[in-house]
């Protein structure tokens, strides 16, 4: 216990894509793999779930490093971690990988500089930086939530391994209590999964109109402002209509085929295809919701259409398979990180575009539009859901659509406020609460 660990994503024959934790060298990390396969991969838990718990082990080697303790060493030999230690576990998960980094550089510049007389200045620039570190800002609580779910299965498997070498029965239930107490311990310590959108700097916004209409204006191909190379405008063009039009993820629009698309009918549908051995990419574009089909107007089917006659079809590489979007390097699946580039290039490059506006907010801007639709047409809150989850491709069940309309919650309930404001002020605020709740009675 020596060194970090890596993620290295391996696509199988079958198409299935398994992450494997490895040292610095490339050598497999033992325990950690053996957890991913007996544990989560027999549960038939997808690649992104898996690639998710192998980072989260992973990032337990950090802690270990900046503590001194051998987790394997320790859960093996049934001394599991002390309630202390286990809140210092959960307080190094809350940092980001680049914030743990510096505190390690930090420590080990201060090892260095304790066993020499002079202190270089490169050990001291760390020291700074890791002291910085402590203060960096911290990760979102859903996502803090999600790497402690996966470490405290990953303590619970080493814990189970300790049970069971114990040797007389008694002990095997004093471990299976101290090993129960510590599961609870970090359990408590879990955030809710959404906590993050009850504060303001976790929540993701759809963008307003004026800004939906800068961005529909300068993202035509040959617009003066437009922040792309000539030969990429009419891709990216389509790109981001398809995706503000449908309100469709990424991966969804990543894993559209052209048989997918019926010009005829003008419907696109959104099939799940996962593991998928014909998908040449390694990170391969995941279909998270329900399948589904959904109707496009002539507009988008036409842009769509546009696309693939004039553009897609100059590439040789374009003809070895049938996604749509393609790179425009050599015809290739394009990949998440290229789409991502798409948009990192258009809101440093156009003045007024937010600077967190990516592939995920234009689908809060079409939730956004369909909840004013609703309204003007006064369909009622719960077929407005059904509608919703039926596009969206969630379970009628599904609570997402409130993660989705937090802007026009907001804009309601600041319109709302203003009006009691206001009529309290004249007096008439008994007559106003009248009005709102004459059709609950």
């Amino acid at each position: 216990m020596s060194e970090l660990l890596k993620v290295k994503l391996t696509k199988f024959v079958t198409g299935e894509r398994f992450p494997v934790v490895v040292t610095a060298t490339g050598m497999p990390e033992y325990y950690p793999n053996i957890f991913l396969t007996s544990t989560l991969r027999v549960e038939h838990k997808q690649g992104k779930t898996l690639f998710n718990a192998a980072c989260a082990v992973k990032d337990l080697r950090y802690w270990e490093l900046l503590t001194g303790v051998d987790l394997v060493e320790r859960m093996l030999s049934g001394q599991f971690l002390e309630l202390e230690e286990a809140e210092g576990l959960v307080e190094t998960l809350w940092h980001s990988c680049k914030s743990l980094q510096q505190q390690l550089d930090g420590k080990w510049a201060i090892a260095l500089a304790a066993r020499s007389k002079v202190c270089q200045l490169d050990s001291y620039r760390d020291i700074r930086r890791a002291a910085k570190a402590t203060a960096a800002s911290l990760l979102k609580p859903g996502t803090v939530a999600g790497k402690l779910v996966y470490v405290a299965k990953y303590l619970k498997f080493l814990g189970k391994q300790a049970v069971r070498a114990a040797m007389d029965s008694e002990r095997q239930i004093a471990l299976e209590h101290e090993l129960a107490d510590l599961l609870c311990a970090i359990g408590r310590r879990i955030p809710e999964a959404h906590t993050g959108y009850q504060f303001a700097e976790y929540q993701r916004l759809g963008l307003t109109y004026q800004v939906e209409s800068l961005v529909r204006e300068v993202i035509e191909p040959g617009h003066p402002a437009n922040p792309w190379s000539k030969k990429n405008q009419l891709r990216n063009s389509m790109i981001v209509k398809v995706l503000l039009n449908l309100g469709i993820r990424r991966g969804e629009l990543l894993n559209i085929r052209i048989d997918d698309i019926d010009f005829r009918e003008n419907k696109i549908s959104i099939r799940r295809l996962p593991d998928n051995p014909d998908d040449p990419r390694l990170y391969e574009p995941n279909v998270k919701t329900l399948a589904r089909s959904l109707r496009m107007n002539d507009a988008t089917a036409n842009v769509l259409h546009d696309y693939i006659v004039s553009e897609r079809s100059k590439f040789k590489g374009a003809r070895k398979h049938d996604f749509l979007v393609v790179s425009s390097q050599d015809g290739a699946p394009l990949s998440l990180s290229s789409l991502n580039l798409i948009f990192a290039e258009l809101r440093r490059k156009v003045p007024g575009i937010p600077v967190d506006f990516n592939c995920h907010i234009c689908r809060f801007t079409w939730n956004d539009r369909f909840s004013d639709l609703c309204d003007l047409k006064g369909i009622d809150a719960e077929r407005e859901k059904k509608i919703r989850c039926d596009i969206m491709g969630w379970v009628h069940t599904s609570e997402m659509a409130a993660v989705y309309t937090k802007r026009t919650a907001q804009a309601a309930a600041d319109q709302y406020l203003l009006i009691c404001q206001e009529e309290a002020a004249g007096g008439n605020l008994a007559r106003l609460i009248n009005e709102i709740t004459s059709d609950r009675i």
